[in-house]
């Protein structure tokens, strides 16, 4: 049996993910807000045609997811802290602390950033179309206080958690889905592809916000129980959301038409709020489906919160010795980013910027782990030689 160094002993995690819940963590982090607004933002780069970007930005995106997982499978039951000191390619003390602060802050800020935008479309939405005399703080509010409650449980328990909505989630937006297509027209997706490469790159780019969620396996990834066995996670993990995704926008363009769908603010709620079941059984469709939604946004914001507590109370034990600390600092934090901005047009603006980031991090980090910690035990390998031969 493989034992560990001491380096790695000394960050070693409990195997407390299975791989059930390593998928349901993935899908529940990257749908999100993004559902929303999707069909609107892709018709509007590819006019008829939303699923051929939405396939090649998936297959994008599950590069980095697929690095993150295999960087956890080259250290297994790691915690990020872990690895990014085993990765260092000096081991003094002033300049590993300063390794680990390089590392710790762009990510730190990211995951901050990614909370605040997701609770303030959430706010948005949510006055309205649920509330709309309730001030925006009080909604920012009634999602943040859960997330934090939610990022001071076991992981375990949080694993649980995005279990047991996943199933609820798909099967309430496949249900709307099936049923919206009888309101759709066949001739609204025609001709299948009226656009051209520079089209498709905006398309992609459109849809670079829907996918990210990647970045949450920083903290989450050393407790997985089966780190050898991680190709199906990742493989289905980007599969179904993008399923959905190209179901949901779609349907919308077949209903609406690519020209109506770029004037609508929330199109997926438009759609749900258009369809009928049968036999009247229930009479607004739309409440099923924003409950549906609160869901997804929840976890979302959920994980975020909760990596960015893990990896607080890793890389600044001496600030956040405690996971209560980097709770009120993420929460106070988040609040400020969702009430910043003034007009929805600059929420969206930040959530364009947010996801270019989210993206190049969550390809960055990886590989340059893999690259370093290459390095640092080829040095090993060779400087152990050299003292074999003295």
């Amino acid at each position: 049996m493989k034992t560990l160094a001491p380096s790695a002993k000394a960050h070693a995690l409990p195997p407390l993910l299975t791989s059930g819940q390593l998928f349901a963590l993935i899908v529940q982090t990257i749908i999100g807000v993004g559902v929303l607004t999707l069909p609107r933002e892709v018709a509007a780069a590819t006019r008829t045609d939303g699923y051929t970007p939405l396939l090649l930005c998936a297959l994008l995106n599950w590069i980095p997811l697929h690095l993150w997982l295999t960087l956890y499978r080259r250290f297994p039951h790691q915690s990020f802290y872990g690895v990014v000191v085993q990765s260092a390619p000096l081991r003094r003390p002033l300049f590993l602390r300063a390794y680990t602060l390089t590392v710790y802050l762009p990510l730190a800020a990211l995951l901050v950033v990614v909370t605040g935008i997701v609770t303030r479309l959430f706010a948005d939405v949510v006055n309205a179309a649920i509330l709309p005399n309730t001030p925006k703080a009080v909604v920012v509010l009634l999602l943040l206080v859960p997330c934090a409650l939610f990022s001071l449980m076991a992981v375990d328990a949080q694993g649980r958690v995005n279990e047991l909505l996943l199933p609820l989630v798909v099967a309430n937006f496949l249900g709307g889905v099936f049923l919206s297509m009888t309101r759709g027209d066949v001739y609204n997706l025609l001709p299948l592809f009226p656009y051209d490469w520079a089209d498709l790159g905006k398309g992609m780019l459109a849809a670079l916000f829907a996918f990210q969620g990647a970045i949450v396996l920083s903290a989450y990834g050393g407790y997985i129980a089966q780190p050898r066995n991680l190709l199906g996670p990742s493989v289905w993990g980007m599969a179904l959301p993008t399923v959905l995704y190209v179901l949901i926008t779609t349907v919308a363009i077949a209903v609406f038409g690519h020209e109506e769908l770029r004037r609508i603010t929330w199109p997926t709620f438009e759609l749900a709020r258009i369809t009928t079941f049968p036999g009247l059984v229930l009479e607004r469709l739309e409440s099923v489906f924003l409950a549906a939604w609160v869901a997804v946004v929840f976890t979302t914001a959920a994980n975020n919160f909760g990596a960015y507590v893990q990896l607080a109370t890793w890389f600044a034990p001496g600030i956040f010795g405690h996971a209560v600390g980097a709770a009120a600092t993420i929460f106070v934090l988040a609040a400020g980013v969702a009430l910043y901005p003034p007009s929805p047009v600059e929420v969206a603006a930040w959530g364009r910027w947010s996801a270019y980031a989210t993206f190049f991090l969550t390809l960055a980090y990886p590989v340059a782990l893999h690259v370093l910690a290459t390095l640092v035990r080829r040095g090993q390998r060779e400087a152990a030689f050299r003292q074999s031969t003295l």
